[in-house]
């Protein structure tokens, strides 16, 4: 090639590398520019409220530019004040650490992963690295700012939390006396170690609360740390009028915080008997005053649920996530309520929350309650094998009890009654202390033909629980039922049903189990009297159904059938529809078995729908089961 050859192509090659860079650097600029407007979108996304749209357009911005470590920052930032469920929390967490690894003089950054690491510890936390670590960082900070007293709070609950209960309280006491924003939490917890076996100080214990109160009264904060603490220390049975009077002065004195009122309901329910209209009275005023608060919308439904109002507790659930939609705790409650109550539609649009929540073993557990309430039992159990099991829930007790009394409860309608029992026993291993899973396991005792350990079981339980009173007084008499007259001993039972009575005074339990008694001991007309009896004072008491049922049962027991469906009919119109009614009918039917059994069986799963949905599936399952043994 020639000279003039080669200067061609040279100025070529060097028109393509300038084209090429060019082209690098518009792209590196447009690049930059797109960044640089996603993080202002961002900001003003973030200033408007608009926390979804700007944690999207951080997102954007991070992705592309993982070195802008403020980015990083305000995306954790918004992370967090989006929703601090679990996922979020670790995803903030992480940021953190990723940003103090490359930048190990962030103090700022330092605060934030401690602040988070604290936020996730119980007062006995079981992951010993995590305190450590924290301990390490917060050692590191108080050696630059000695007299932060927020530091020194951090470090108490981490001293708590690997129980150096002396070293807490050291580090408790100077948050105290360096004014910390949690000062009044502190001195709680001083007073709550002082109580401990390992200082057991009581004396130090109340001279704690009381100087704090002495120093600043007019402070609502030390009102409601003093309530909080006289609940505390309370025995069963004992007035808790004074933690009321706290919590009623911290009312007094901020009526727009939640705490006074959360706190006064729960002290209302520690009266005997529990005062449930007066919680209910308080937590209506606390969300008045404070309608963003999840713990009031969470207690308010929870008292709803625990008085057996189930639909009152699902629209409490609703209204809390109307006003706070990403709340985990009030989208977890309303699943798992929804899940009790055997809903499938409901329980599949809260497994899509749960999973945008970033809750996803919580949504896989959901998804397969919702197959479990369709009687998919072998997709449940796909789903609860292949998705949660592998998993290591340790950590969530509660949950893993779950997926073992699901499991349990496919395996029992797959016929699998070996593996059921097996998974009975795991739940209460996973949540001893959970009642429902206890008195579950201790039901299947009784299904495998084992009364006596029952019955042991029931009686380890029953000092301390009242539920689980009624079913060990029932085993008792169903045991001396079977014995011969003179080797019957009631005093047992009937201690039981007198405990029953002062628990809870309107209940009409215990003239349930005398009459069982009376009956299991040959008294049939006085128990057919005391039942009568029983159910007119109150007619048109829906609480007092059962009393209707038994009256049933013994009318049905001496095969007068005609009387028995009197009695039921005159339930349904004093008290009106349930499936309490409904299934007795049912049995009573079957009892009769007259030559058109099937179609008066199926005449009683006509106008369900008054009824709520797990109401519905008792009285289908019911009738679906005895027509099934006909044939039909």
């Amino acid at each position: 090639m020639g000279p003039k050859t080669w200067r061609r192509l040279a100025f070529a090659a060097v028109v393509l590398v300038l084209g090429v860079g060019s082209i690098v650097l518009l792209q590196r600029y447009q690049v930059s520019r797109l960044g640089r407007t996603n993080l202002v979108k961002a900001a003003e996304a973030e200033k408007a409220g608009d926390l979804a749209k700007a944690e999207e357009l951080y997102l954007q911005h991070v992705v592309v530019f993982p070195d802008d470590f403020e980015a990083q920052l305000r995306y954790a930032k918004v992370l967090l004040d989006r929703s601090r469920t679990p996922a979020r929390l670790a995803q903030a967490t992480q940021i953190y650490r990723d940003v103090l690894n490359r930048q190990p003089g962030r103090d700022d950054v330092r605060r934030l992963l401690v602040e988070r690491q604290v936020e996730s510890l119980g007062d006995k936390s079981v992951d010993r690295r995590q305190v450590a670590d924290a301990i390490a960082n917060l050692n590191l900070l108080l050696k630059k700012t000695p007299e932060d007293g927020d530091l020194s709070y951090m470090l108490g609950r981490c001293r708590q939390a690997a129980g150096q209960d002396q070293e807490a309280l050291e580090a408790y006491q100077a948050a105290a006396m360096r004014r910390s924003k949690d000062r009044f939490d502190a001195r709680q917890r001083m007073a709550t170690l002082y109580r401990g076996a390992a200082l057991n100080s009581p004396a130090d214990a109340d001279r704690v609360i009381d100087e704090m109160v002495k120093e600043e009264p007019q402070d609502y904060r030390s009102h409601l740390a003093r309530g909080r603490y006289r609940l505390e220390v309370l025995k069963p049975g004992e007035d808790p009028t004074p933690a009321e009077a706290d919590f009623r002065e911290a009312a007094r004195l901020a009526p727009a915080e939640a705490d006074p009122y959360m706190e006064l309901s729960q002290a209302l329910l520690r009266r005997t008997p529990p005062d449930v209209a007066g919680a209910s009275e308080v937590l209506t005023k606390g969300l008045a005053a404070a309608p963003k608060s999840a713990r009031l919308h969470l207690a308010s439904a929870l008292l709803a649920l625990n008085s057996g109002d189930g639909d009152g507790g699902v629209k409490a659930l609703r209204r809390g996530l109307e006003a706070l939609p990403d709340d985990p705790a009030l989208r977890v409650t309303l699943a798992d309520t929804l899940a009790a109550r055997g809903a499938t539609v409901e329980l599949r649009d809260q497994v899509r929350e749960l999973h945008r929540l970033g809750l996803g073993y919580y949504g896989d557990y959901y998804a397969a309650y919702a197959m479990a309430n369709a009687r998919d039992w072998a997709g449940a159990k796909k789903v609860l094998q292949e998705k949660l099991a592998p998993l290591d829930l340790s950590s969530n007790p509660p949950l893993r009890a779950g997926v073992n009394r699901l499991l349990a409860k496919c395996y029992g309608n797959l016929g699998d009654l070996d593996r059921q029992r097996s998974y009975l026993a795991g739940a209460v291993r996973d949540a001893p202390d959970n009642v429902a899973a206890r008195l579950g396991w201790i039901a299947s005792l009784v299904e495998q033909g084992d009364p006596d350990r029952a019955i042991a079981e029931y009686r380890a339980l029953a000092e301390t629980i009242p539920a689980a009173r009624p079913a060990l007084a029932a085993l008792l008499i169903e045991r001396n039922r079977r014995q011969a007259a003179s080797q019957r001993d009631w005093k047992e039972a009937e201690s039981l049903i007198t405990r029953i009575a002062a628990d809870d005074p309107a209940s009409s339990i215990p003239a349930i189990l005398t009459a069982q008694m009376k009956l299991a001991d040959g008294q049939r007309d006085a128990a057919v009297a005391l039942l009568d009896a029983a159910r007119a004072k109150d007619p048109k008491d829906p609480a007092a159904v059962q009393l209707w049922v038994n009256s049933a049962e013994i009318r049905a027991s001496r095969r007068d059938f005609p009387e028995a469906l009197k009695i039921l009919d005159q339930a349904k119109a004093s008290l009106g529809d349930s499936s309490e009614l409904r299934l007795a009918r049912v049995k009573c039917l079957i009892a009769r078995d007259s030559p058109d059994v099937a179609a008066e069986l199926t005449a009683e799963t006509e106008g369900l729908d008054a009824l709520p949905i797990e109401q519905r599936i008792a009285v289908l399952d019911a009738v679906g089961s005895a027509l099934a043994a006909r044939g039909s």
